[in-house]
């Protein structure tokens, strides 16, 4: 069997967070299967796996194929191989499309196989994930079929990824450290409430950092600024916290797993859309 992810790196890491682990898990479910990622920021991807080289075409990183998603020439050739045996399962990740040179393959060029495309939504809590779980999509070609698939969290959703560290609650550490982890706010109050704990508290690396720093500065408290971890590192950074104040969709997803006292920052959207989200979780 050989499945091939796709994803683009919109906010941050969350994006790639998930679809490494996914393909990781793949990988680890079983190991003669070929899994391949494509992907269109590998500058990113670095910063949460530091095996990956950027600007290049290929690379294997634990055994799974990386291509390029930019690589346009190179991956046009070597996807129209074996009349696009790469391309027999399909994984678009969270609505990112797919790269010009594969929708030539796809719909121009005529491939005798048939393709069989999982769309892979963003978590959510919503009804509506159960509405669409599982349903059809139309495409261009009877030979592309595309089928929903929404991350929730009832039985008529689709689950989690769960790693083999995260198959078991770990013992809560309620000494440990605080971790924030959040997008860019006036986060003056927090800081000044936890200037009043004895908790360490550790900031992330991402478009948040900066916020979260001027407002303990200004309560002139100390934190620690964590640098950019692989994921196993910072899996065992957020197990061993004491509360989590975090944001996107890896991070969110790994709290729910996680059994310790969290805060979701969701994406701020226009009328304050996100409260929506917030409420259903």
């Amino acid at each position: 069997m050989i499945i091939t992810a796709l994803c683009k790196v919109v906010d941050n890491f969350g994006d790639v967070g998930v679809v490494w682990r996914m393909c990781k898990k793949l990988k680890k479910i079983d190991s003669q299967c070929r899994v391949n990622l494509i992907i269109d920021d590998l500058f990113s991807f670095n910063k949460i796996c530091s095996k990956v080289k950027t600007g290049i075409d290929f690379q294997t990183i634990d055994g799974i194929d990386v291509y390029n998603w930019n690589s346009s020439d190179f991956c046009h050739e070597k996807f129209l191989e074996n009349d696009g045996d790469k391309l027999s399962i399909i994984l678009e990740c969270f609505q990112c499309g797919r790269p010009d040179w594969m929708e030539r393959i796809l719909f121009e060029e005529k491939l005798q196989r048939t393709v069989h495309i999982i769309m892979i939504d963003y978590l959510t809590a919503e009804k509506y994930a159960e509405d669409f779980h599982g349903l059809d999509s139309l495409t261009r070609s009877k030979k592309v079929q595309k089928i929903n698939f929404m991350p929730g969290f009832t039985d008529k959703t689709g689950g989690l990824i769960i790693d083999d560290d995260w198959v078991n609650l770990h013992k809560w550490n309620e000494k440990g450290d605080v971790l924030i982890f959040t997008y860019e706010k006036n986060w003056l109050p927090l800081a000044k409430a936890l200037s009043k704990s004895e908790k360490d508290v550790l900031v992330a690396q991402g478009r948040g950092m900066d916020s979260f720093i001027e407002a303990a500065k200004a309560v002139e408290m100390n934190v620690r600024i964590l640098p950019f971890l692989n994921q196993e590192e910072w899996d065992r950074v957020m197990q061993d916290c004491s509360v989590l104040f975090i944001r996107g969709e890896e991070s969110m997803s790994r709290a729910c797993l996680s059994g310790i006292p969290f805060v979701w920052h969701a994406y701020p959207q226009s009328d304050e859309y996100q409260m929506v989200k917030v409420d259903a979780l």
